[in-house]
């Protein structure tokens, strides 16, 4: 702003918004159990990482 007041009544502001933000209550989150499809899913996706990382393995001589 061109003006000291108007720069001041500008800053009163945000600080009056930075203090209405902090007063308000946010909701509480509610704790949701994650889905048997989902959980499936991810034992899938963790077996087949296994997979790819176990065939990167060199074959040792003792083993066979």
């Amino acid at each position: 702003h061109r003006t000291q007041l108007a720069n001041k009544q500008e800053s009163v502001e945000k600080i009056n918004e930075l203090i209405k933000k902090t007063l308000e209550k946010k909701k509480a989150r509610i704790a949701t159990k994650a889905s048997k499809a989902s959980k499936e899913k991810r034992l899938d996706s963790k077996k087949k990482k296994a997979d790819i990382k176990s065939g990167r393995q060199r074959f040792r001589n003792e083993d066979y």
